[in-house]
């Protein structure tokens, strides 16, 4: 997408979030074609991967960890993760087209962006985690 947005970078690959100059940048950059990809980009894989990071980590809740409460964060965290990089999808594509540009829902979409990341980051690691764990654990098991 950086091709058709002038090198610059898509404002949902920014994990730190982006400002209203960021936005106009690319508004002056993108065409209604680009918009347009992007829009695209965002109804396909923009909406599979939160699903299926969710169902992933609900496999990996149901499946490796243990009974326990921490079990449920996860679970609810990955909820609010598919939940947040959905909407901000959505988000993005209309502060992208929109006249004039509303500054406070560029503010909620960078946040939502940076919410986002930040669950994906920490959520992928204790999926990771539990799953590293529990191999490890059934390899203590077996002489």
């Amino acid at each position: 997408m950086n091709y058709f947005a002038g090198g610059f970078s898509m404002p949902d690959s920014r994990l730190f979030g982006y400002s209203v100059d960021d936005i106009e940048r690319l508004r002056n950059v993108m065409d209604s074609d680009a918009t347009g990809q992007l829009s695209f980009l965002h109804r396909t894989a923009g909406i599979l991967f939160p699903l299926s990071f969710l169902l992933c980590s609900w496999a990996v809740v149901g499946l490796v960890m243990r009974r326990g409460v921490f079990r449920w964060f996860v679970l609810t965290g990955a909820v609010l993760f598919a939940a947040l990089d959905i909407i901000e999808n959505f988000l993005i594509d209309r502060i992208l087209t929109m006249q004039p540009l509303d500054e406070g829902l560029v503010a909620v979409a960078s946040g939502f962006t940076m919410a986002s990341w930040a669950l994906l980051i920490i959520l992928g690691a204790v999926v990771i985690s539990a799953v590293v764990m529990s191999l490890f654990r059934r390899g203590l098991e077996r002489p």
